[in-house]
């Protein structure tokens, strides 16, 4: 490199320098001066740093006998249709557990194929497998299901379908719902709302 090309290069850094500390209101001192008493800092070897995680609260429902109950979980970051699946789908915490609270949708093999929404409206996408299920339960997870989505996210309606072909899925009276589900249908399955 050119030593006259570096000089400059330099003394642009020290001019740079310069203007942000008098930019900064900061006035150079030609002694140091002690800092007073209460700008004591004291470093601890042990500290490590903390990185805070964003969290939410999300409200799901699980399963106790033939009814559904209500619970708040602390979820990392911002919820999303697939969050809120996978902390219904890891269920009670172990209290619950042996209160006989579960999930419908943790004890059962695949039956989600996907999930998605619009502004108004989710698409629950099940896979073939749903069909295997008793009536009861698939009651129960439909309702585990679209009652956590209701209390999560701003849909109106959730539309069923079973490998991508719209469906009908029974309700909480033992009726077929074959239009999208709202809010009211599964709500008297919640043991704390009768």
């Amino acid at each position: 490199m050119n030593l006259g090309l570096r000089r400059k290069g330099l003394a642009s850094i020290a001019v740079l320098a310069v203007a942000i500390a008098s930019g900064c209101s900061i006035t150079p001192e030609k002694t140091a001066r002690p800092l007073d008493d209460n700008y004591r800092i004291t470093l601890d070897s042990k500290a490590t740093p903390s990185v805070q995680t964003p969290t939410e609260a999300a409200i799901i429902y699980l399963v106790q006998g033939p009814d559904l109950i209500r619970r708040t979980r602390v979820a990392v970051g911002p919820l999303t249709p697939v969050s809120v699946l996978d902390i219904v789908a890891n269920g009670p915490t172990d209290g619950e557990r042996d209160s006989g609270i579960r999930s419908a949708l943790g004890s059962t093999p695949l039956v989600i194929d996907s999930i998605s929404s619009t502004d108004t409206t989710m698409i629950l996408d099940l896979a073939t497998g749903f069909a295997e299920l008793p009536g009861e339960e698939q009651m129960l997870l439909i309702g585990q299901i679209v009652l956590s989505m209701f209390e999560n996210f701003s849909v109106r309606s959730i539309s069923v379908t079973l490998a991508g072909q719209p469906t009908a899925v029974l309700g909480p009276e033992g009726n077929l719902i074959e239009r999208p589900i709202l809010p009211s249908d599964y709500r008297p399955l919640v043991l704390n709302l009768r």
